[in-house]
């Protein structure tokens, strides 16, 4: 039977979520500001759980209705077959509850609204389960219920958390480099590039190796999470043939480790680069390594065209950005190396990136990443007749 889920993005990335969506047989997406919501079995949604490289979390909607004050709010919520959702145990079920509430005269605040919504889970839960309220959590996997709670206009939409964990933490990363990426927001980069996983790409600011192992990962048609269980599992109606079916489905067989010799990343740190080897083992993927600065980066010799996609140190978070206009100063100087190639990189949106004499840049995306406004820019060569 369908039901009905939200898959969360990054605001502005929404219509890649779409399309990817859709690969995976979703129907009726519909798109809201960061997400989108879908349609879909249980088989749909394990597909998105174990396939899904951009969203970063995915909600079953289990109510949605008129909540014009608390006394339906609570009789909403205990409608809410939660016995069919939670099974019977000894253990002491922790229950997080995050609120997302307009203007609302009838409800004094964010508080009233979670308080409500637990003490009727509570009461449907009785006779057994016991319950406790629990800090929301979304840094690291925690076996709970995760409740999300959005009323707006009279109307209250209820949804459960399926994953537990931000989806952009695929299991391989130990720590960040100086100004880390989100691997949704690389995979994101990577699609609206247009990037093909037989083409050739460089990397010439690693870091710590977050857009060529996600690109590795694509390459290889590899699972992007390395997780063992998600939030959905502990549920009722968890069907573990199911989803063993759905985690292997359109995912090639891992054992053994592919070089992918097209995919080339660097960086002028080399703890950058010891990071991005550690990586790179952590996520069973091989690519080309190596330490170098980004002011004599060059077009590998056997190779004429390509993507040269970058996450740069910029403004606030690092320097004052003199290694982008390095890296942009090479690229249009030297037309007879890059001429066939495309240059991507993330830019703040506060700054118009200059594009030197000879390119062409073409504005992509616009975003939030790591606490700023950001947009992606593609440049390339000026076309002669």
């Amino acid at each position: 039977m369908a039901q009905h889920y939200f898959a969360q993005i990054s605001p502005g990335l929404e219509a890649l979520l779409k399309n990817e969506l859709k690969s995976f047989g979703a129907r009726k997406i519909k798109l809201e500001e960061g997400g989108a919501t879908f349609q879909g079995t249980r088989k749909h949604l394990y597909r998105v759980l174990n396939q899904s490289r951009l969203a970063n979390l995915i909600y079953w909607t289990v109510s949605e209705g008129t909540a014009p004050n608390t006394h339906a709010l609570f009789e909403r919520v205990m409608k809410i077959s939660w016995k069919d959702i939670i099974a019977p145990a000894e253990e002491v079920l922790r229950v997080s509850i995050r609120v997302s509430l307009s203007r609302h005269p009838e409800f004094k605040g964010t508080g009233e609204v979670e308080s409500i919504v637990f003490r009727a889970i509570e009461r449907s839960l009785e006779s057994t389960r016991k319950v406790s309220s629990a800090l929301w959590n979304e840094e690291r996997m925690q076996s709970h219920l995760r409740v999300l709670v959005r009323i707006q206009d009279h109307r209250a939409t209820i949804r459960l958390d399926t994953a537990g964990c931000l989806m952009h933490k695929r299991g391989w990363r130990q720590q960040d480099g100086e100004a880390p990426l989100r691997p949704t927001l690389a995979a994101a980069m990577l699609k609206l590039l247009n990037w093909s996983t037989d083409e050739v790409l460089i990397d010439p600011m690693c870091g710590s190796g977050t857009i060529p192992i996600e690109a590795s990962l694509m390459a290889a048609q590899a699972s992007p999470r390395f997780w063992s269980r998600y939030a959905c599992h502990d549920w009722l109606s968890f069907d573990e043939e199911l989803w063993q079916a759905e985690a292997s489905k359109g995912i090639s067989d891992q054992q053994g480790t592919k070089f992918h010799n097209h995919i080339y990343a660097s960086d002028v740190n080399p703890e950058a680069i010891a990071l991005t080897q550690s990586h790179l083992t952590r996520s069973q993927q091989m690519v080309q390594v190596s330490q170098g600065d980004v002011r004599h980066l060059d077009a590998p010799n056997q190779h004429r065209c390509g993507l040269i996609l970058v996450n740069p140190p910029y403004g606030l978070r690092v320097n004052e950005g003199e290694e982008t206009k390095s890296l942009l100063r090479n690229f249009a100087e030297h037309k007879e190396r890059w001429e066939n190639w495309r240059l991507g990189m993330i830019y703040p949106r506060q700054l118009t990136p200059p594009a030197p004499q000879g390119l062409v840049g073409k504005e992509l995306a616009r975003f939030q990443h790591g606490g700023l406004p950001v947009w992606v820019w593609e440049f390339s060569h000026l076309k002669t007749e």
